[in-house]
Protein backbone atom coordinates (compact mmCIF):
# COMPACT_ATOMS: atom_id res chain seq x y z
CA UNK A 1 0.00 0.00 0.00
CA UNK A 2 0.97 3.40 -0.82
CA UNK A 3 0.38 6.77 -0.10
CA UNK A 4 3.48 7.97 2.20
CA UNK A 5 5.07 11.32 2.77
CA UNK A 6 7.70 12.69 4.64
CA UNK A 7 9.40 16.33 5.29
CA UNK A 8 13.14 16.22 5.33
CA UNK A 9 14.68 18.72 7.32
CA UNK A 10 14.97 21.45 4.67
CA UNK A 11 11.44 21.16 4.17
CA UNK A 12 11.15 19.61 1.08
CA UNK A 13 8.09 16.79 1.06
CA UNK A 14 9.50 13.29 -0.09
CA UNK A 15 6.69 10.77 -1.07
CA UNK A 16 4.67 9.50 -2.43
CA UNK A 17 6.15 6.26 -0.80
CA UNK A 18 4.91 2.40 -0.10
CA UNK A 19 4.84 1.02 3.08
CA UNK A 20 8.54 -1.00 2.34
CA UNK A 21 9.99 2.63 1.17
CA UNK A 22 8.66 4.54 4.21
CA UNK A 23 10.14 1.93 6.21
CA UNK A 24 13.61 1.44 4.14
CA UNK A 25 13.88 5.62 4.53
CA UNK A 26 13.70 5.31 8.40
CA UNK A 27 16.30 2.30 8.53
CA UNK A 28 19.08 4.17 6.41
CA UNK A 29 18.23 7.30 8.44
CA UNK A 30 16.35 9.36 5.69
CA UNK A 31 13.78 10.03 8.73
CA UNK A 32 14.37 11.11 12.44
CA UNK A 33 12.45 10.50 15.03
CA UNK A 34 10.93 14.69 14.78
CA UNK A 35 10.31 14.11 10.81
CA UNK A 36 6.59 15.13 10.12
CA UNK A 37 5.27 12.07 8.20
CA UNK A 38 1.60 11.79 6.80
CA UNK A 39 -0.43 8.91 5.03
CA UNK A 40 -3.86 9.55 4.12
CA UNK A 41 -5.36 6.18 6.04
CA UNK A 42 -2.80 5.68 8.97
CA UNK A 43 -2.72 9.57 10.07
CA UNK A 44 -5.89 10.55 8.18
CA UNK A 45 -4.07 13.11 6.18
CA UNK A 46 -2.60 14.67 9.12
CA UNK A 47 1.27 15.19 9.47
CA UNK A 48 2.63 13.65 12.91
CA UNK A 49 5.82 13.20 14.11
CA UNK A 50 8.04 9.69 12.83
CA UNK A 51 8.30 9.01 16.48
CA UNK A 52 4.25 8.23 17.47
CA UNK A 53 4.21 5.49 14.94
CA UNK A 54 5.89 2.04 16.61
CA UNK A 55 7.11 0.66 13.09
CA UNK A 56 8.78 3.97 11.97
CA UNK A 57 9.82 4.45 15.99
CA UNK A 58 11.48 1.18 16.38
CA UNK A 59 13.72 1.17 12.29
CA UNK A 60 14.35 4.77 13.25
CA UNK A 61 15.79 3.85 16.87
CA UNK A 62 17.52 0.96 15.39
CA UNK A 63 19.57 3.08 12.65
CA UNK A 64 20.46 5.25 15.73
CA UNK A 65 22.03 2.78 17.75
CA UNK A 66 23.93 1.47 14.79
CA UNK A 67 25.60 5.32 14.36
CA UNK A 68 26.16 6.14 17.55
CA UNK A 69 29.70 6.18 18.99
CA UNK A 70 30.36 4.37 22.15
CA UNK A 71 29.50 5.54 25.26
CA UNK A 72 32.36 6.96 27.12
CA UNK A 73 33.08 5.28 30.39
CA UNK A 74 30.80 6.53 33.41
CA UNK A 75 32.37 8.51 36.64
CA UNK A 76 32.61 5.34 38.19
CA UNK A 77 34.92 3.41 35.90
CA UNK A 78 37.38 7.12 36.27
CA UNK A 79 36.75 7.49 39.94
CA UNK A 80 34.60 10.33 39.17
CA UNK A 81 36.52 12.40 36.92
CA UNK A 82 35.70 12.83 33.10
CA UNK A 83 38.84 14.17 31.56
CA UNK A 84 37.43 16.97 29.11
CA UNK A 85 37.69 15.50 24.84
CA UNK A 86 41.42 15.42 23.40
CA UNK A 87 41.19 17.11 20.05
CA UNK A 88 42.31 14.62 17.57
CA UNK A 89 45.36 16.38 15.73
CA UNK A 90 46.99 14.50 12.62
CA UNK A 91 50.57 13.76 13.01
CA UNK A 92 51.62 13.40 9.09
CA UNK A 93 52.75 16.78 7.58
CA UNK A 94 50.34 18.51 5.44
CA UNK A 95 52.39 18.13 2.19
CA UNK A 96 52.87 13.99 2.44
CA UNK A 97 49.00 14.01 3.01
CA UNK A 98 48.90 16.04 -0.08
CA UNK A 99 51.24 13.63 -2.27
CA UNK A 100 49.72 10.73 -0.65
CA UNK A 101 46.02 12.52 -2.41
CA UNK A 102 47.88 13.04 -5.35
CA UNK A 103 48.53 9.64 -6.24
CA UNK A 104 45.74 8.07 -5.31
CA UNK A 105 44.16 10.27 -7.84
CA UNK A 106 46.82 9.81 -10.39
CA UNK A 107 45.83 6.08 -10.18
CA UNK A 108 42.37 6.03 -10.38
CA UNK A 109 42.82 8.27 -13.53
CA UNK A 110 44.84 5.69 -14.48
CA UNK A 111 43.24 2.83 -14.11
CA UNK A 112 40.04 4.70 -15.84
CA UNK A 113 42.17 5.08 -18.73
CA UNK A 114 42.91 1.64 -18.98
CA UNK A 115 39.42 0.60 -18.61
CA UNK A 116 38.63 2.83 -21.67
CA UNK A 117 41.25 1.43 -23.54
CA UNK A 118 40.16 -2.00 -23.08
CA UNK A 119 36.39 -1.15 -24.17
CA UNK A 120 37.48 0.71 -27.45
CA UNK A 121 39.86 -2.09 -27.89
CA UNK A 122 37.48 -5.45 -27.87
CA UNK A 123 35.22 -3.27 -30.29
CA UNK A 124 36.33 -4.47 -33.67
CA UNK A 125 35.05 -2.31 -36.88
CA UNK A 126 33.57 -3.57 -39.68
CA UNK A 127 34.01 -0.97 -43.06
CA UNK A 128 31.36 -1.64 -46.12
CA UNK A 129 33.15 -2.18 -48.85
CA UNK A 130 30.29 -0.52 -51.03
CA UNK A 131 29.55 3.29 -48.49
CA UNK A 132 32.90 2.98 -46.86
CA UNK A 133 31.25 3.40 -43.17
CA UNK A 134 32.02 1.46 -39.84
CA UNK A 135 30.31 -0.47 -37.67
CA UNK A 136 30.81 -2.07 -34.56
CA UNK A 137 30.92 -5.91 -34.97
CA UNK A 138 27.84 -6.40 -32.84
CA UNK A 139 25.89 -3.78 -35.04
CA UNK A 140 25.93 -5.83 -38.29
CA UNK A 141 25.51 -9.33 -39.69
CA UNK A 142 27.52 -9.30 -42.87
CA UNK A 143 24.86 -6.87 -44.50
CA UNK A 144 25.50 -2.65 -44.12
CA UNK A 145 22.36 -1.58 -42.65
CA UNK A 146 22.56 1.50 -44.48
CA UNK A 147 23.44 0.79 -48.41
CA UNK A 148 22.28 -3.06 -48.07
CA UNK A 149 25.30 -4.53 -49.42
CA UNK A 150 26.76 -7.64 -48.42
CA UNK A 151 29.77 -8.29 -47.28
CA UNK A 152 32.28 -10.88 -48.94
CA UNK A 153 33.35 -13.12 -45.83
CA UNK A 154 36.41 -16.31 -46.66
CA UNK A 155 35.98 -19.67 -44.75
CA UNK A 156 39.00 -20.40 -42.42
CA UNK A 157 39.22 -23.89 -42.83
CA UNK A 158 38.55 -24.52 -46.47
CA UNK A 159 39.17 -21.18 -48.43
CA UNK A 160 35.52 -20.85 -49.66
CA UNK A 161 35.05 -16.80 -50.46
CA UNK A 162 31.28 -16.23 -51.02
CA UNK A 163 28.75 -13.37 -50.16
CA UNK A 164 27.98 -13.41 -46.35
CA UNK A 165 24.48 -13.45 -47.49
CA UNK A 166 24.91 -17.09 -48.36
CA UNK A 167 26.66 -18.06 -45.28
CA UNK A 168 24.06 -15.95 -43.34
CA UNK A 169 21.33 -18.10 -44.97
CA UNK A 170 23.51 -21.41 -44.30
CA UNK A 171 22.97 -20.91 -40.44
CA UNK A 172 26.74 -18.98 -40.60
CA UNK A 173 27.61 -22.58 -41.88
CA UNK A 174 30.42 -22.90 -44.55
CA UNK A 175 28.29 -24.22 -47.40
CA UNK A 176 31.47 -26.41 -48.80
CA UNK A 177 32.54 -27.82 -45.56
CA UNK A 178 30.05 -27.35 -42.83
CA UNK A 179 32.06 -25.34 -40.41
CA UNK A 180 30.79 -22.43 -38.32
CA UNK A 181 31.53 -19.09 -39.65
CA UNK A 182 32.25 -16.10 -38.27
CA UNK A 183 30.09 -13.10 -40.38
Amino acid sequence: MSGWQYKRADGEIVGILSDDEIKSCAERGGISLDSPVMHEEKTQGKWVAASRLMPLRKRIESYQQRQAPPAPPGPMATGGYIPPAQPRISTVPLKTLAQGVQQTAISVIRTAISAIDQYTAKKSLHTCLKCEREFAKYEVLGKCPLCGEWAIVACETCGLESGAKRFVENECKCPRCGDKVTV
